[in-house]
């Protein structure tokens, strides 16, 4: 018996990345301004948020595919 179907899987693994990955930007967009006496904390942290967010939720993506394939019963 399923327990919860592909596409949703899907989602929530793209999900997942995109919020894991705006959350690491944040922490290296601070980390980046605070040590290495980068631009103000705010523009480090606007500047990295959008890519780490989209590097994620592609890595979310890529693995809620994965994980499709490889259950036998979807």
């Amino acid at each position: 018996m399923r327990q919860q179907w592909s596409w949703l899987r899907i989602v929530m693994s793209l999900a997942a990345g995109a919020l894991l990955g705006a959350g690491f930007g944040v922490a290296f967009g601070w980390m980046a301004s605070w040590f290495m006496n980068g631009p103000e904390v705010w523009q480090g942290i606007t500047e990295s948020v959008p890519w780490f967010t989209g590097m994620g939720a592609l890595g979310g993506l890529f693995l809620g595919l994965e994980k499709k394939k490889n259950r036998p019963n979807d």
